[in-house]
């Protein structure tokens, strides 16, 4: 996004010769490799609900229930969507049947909780989902990851890049264009029928998409223990606090030399 929004300017060359690009590090926690036990258990965590893809958690428990699916959901949000989430329609009863959902016996709602407990809950999951329409990293990713929790993600922004489908996680294709981006991001007109229907349909084709991805996964015992290991060592190689930390320090010394 920065290159596109700036390189045509005479200062870009400069400015782009001093960039570097590091990934947050964030630390691994203990896990089993083995699945946890029946249910299948499922976590959203999100605050904007609607935009990073607690719809899509809501309409799986939904699914899963009326196909006799052992499947509980767990929210961990305060819920936030309508007018003021940039990718939501402003009509806030669009909202109200996924609302409903949350009283679904498959379903907890964890109105909020600290991050210890939430790395906790996450730990005990099958899968999160973070099916999100618009997202630069998503960082919560990375707490599930590091858990040793696969995601189910949706394919944009930068979660394509260390999230891949089959190996550490679930990938699910969103409409984007060049830069990666939710082509509807941005939408004039969320006030609309028509944009609503094109969040609807996308909920609805994600939620049906991540139930045949889950039951598909853990239908394969190895496979999904190779998941959870493949997902918890993307952290552990990419992502881990003394290869950063050694990062920092060595830029901070370069900068101390080079004003001297």
């Amino acid at each position: 996004m920065i290159t596109r929004d700036h390189e045509h300017r005479p200062w870009w060359p400069a400015l782009k010769a001093k960039m570097v690009v590091r990934n947050p590090s964030i630390a691994t926690r203990p896990f089993q490799v083995g699945p946890p036990p029946s249910p299948i258990r499922i976590a959203f965590v999100g605050n904007h609900f609607a935009r990073k893809g607690g719809c899509v958690a809501v309409r799986i428990a939904e699914l899963a229930a009326r196909r006799g699916i052992p499947v509980e959901v767990h929210i961990v949000s305060g819920l936030e969507m309508g007018a003021a989430v940039w990718t939501d329609p402003t009509r806030d009863t669009f909202f109200d049947p996924y609302r409903r959902l949350l009283d679904r016996p498959n379903v907890t709602l964890h109105p909020t909780l600290p991050n210890r407990e939430v790395l906790d809950l996450l730990g005990t999951m099958h899968f999160s989902v973070l099916t999100t329409f618009s997202d630069t990293f998503g960082y919560s990713a990375l707490e599930s990851m590091a858990c040793g929790t696969p995601v189910i993600a949706s394919r944009q922004g930068a979660l394509p890049e260390f999230i891949h489908d089959g190996v550490n996680g679930i990938m699910l294709d969103l409409p984007t264009n060049p830069w990666g981006e939710w082509v509807h991001g941005g939408h004039t007109g969320r006030h609309t029928v028509a944009y609503e229907a094109i969040v609807r349909d996308d909920i609805e084709r994600l939620a049906e998409e991540a139930l045949t991805a889950v039951e598909r996964h853990l239908s394969d015992d190895d496979g999904y223990r190779r998941m959870r290991r493949a997902a918890y060592e993307e952290i552990e190689t990419r992502f881990d606090i003394p290869s950063s930390s050694a990062f920092w320090d060595d830029l901070y010394q370069q900068a101390i030399s080079n004003g001297r």
